[in-house]
């Protein structure tokens, strides 16, 4: 099926660059991306003979309550035994609001002080922390805590008590985001369970489900239409209208989590 998709863009054996369009897809948009896809999909049932749209949605639709079904359970489990650990939703935005705070303190201090604030800050600009996924946050974060290590800040005033903020809530976020935050007892089980759920939705949504339908779309000469199916595919995290033609997706062998689509190179 890759080869035949190659040879609808540029012909076979032509390299393209495959852009992640969503990082991180965590199990509220494993049912945001995977019902609207589900939904989408009943247009092309039946349209060509090449896929079995019906059975496609069928895996999808299962795949998600399967997530669905594993992460209520491992709240259901955690709400006796509450660590005091905040969730991806409250640690993100703790964090991105401590490297707001620090980007602002630096630009209040006076020439005369010698830092280097690119080296916590590489583009000189702060953006819009808000819009970035939480795997992105985290990787701000590490650029601001590298620039503490700089010997040209070694002298900042006040540097270890922002370095020690910024440093706990990345932290917090990183534990959130790798599930560390998981309660005592059965729960660590349960939280193993819904990694592999996910990790399966993933696999059918983003090298499955993406790869059928560019085909599908190929032989109904509907290439055009290709995002509209796919809802993380319809926004870029950057802010940047998304263009309307998909590249080839990516190889069969990519890892579930690794590939989430053809998406057009900037």
């Amino acid at each position: 099926m890759e080869l035949a998709a190659r040879s609808m863009v540029g012909g076979a054996g032509s390299s393209q660059e495959i852009i992640v369009a969503d990082r991180y897809i965590d199990c509220r948009e494993v049912s945001e991306y995977g019902r609207y896809t589900w939904v989408t999909l009943a247009q092309l049932v039946g349209a060509s003979a090449l896929a079995d749209v019906a059975a496609l949605r069928q895996r999808i639709l299962a795949e998600v309550e399967a997530v669905e079904g594993e992460h209520g359970s491992t709240r259901t489990q955690k709400s006796g035994f509450r660590t005091g650990q905040e969730d991806v939703g409250e640690a993100a935005p703790d964090l991105a609001d401590a490297l707001r705070r620090f980007f602002h303190h630096l630009k209040t201090l006076p020439g005369t002080v010698a830092v280097d604030r690119k080296a916590f800050f590489p583009t000189g600009k702060l953006g819009k922390l808000h819009l970035l996924k939480p795997a992105d946050v985290l990787a701000r974060a590490d650029e601001v805590l590298h620039g503490f290590t700089v010997p040209a800040n070694a002298t900042l005033a006040g540097a270890a008590d922002w370095q020690r903020d910024v440093q706990t809530k990345r932290t917090t976020l990183s534990d959130a985001l790798s599930g560390k935050h998981q309660a005592r007892g059965s729960t660590s089980s349960s939280v193993g369970s819904l990694s592999a759920a996910r990790e399966r939705f993933l696999h059918v949504y983003n090298v499955l489900a993406k790869r059928l339908i560019y085909v599908v779309l190929a032989d109904l000469g509907r290439l055009g239409e290709y995002r509209s199916f796919f809802l993380d595919l319809q926004v870029n995290e950057d802010g940047r209208p998304a263009s309307q033609t998909p590249q080839t997706p990516g190889t069969p062998d990519s890892q579930p989590g690794d590939d989430a689509g053809a998406v057009p190179a900037a």
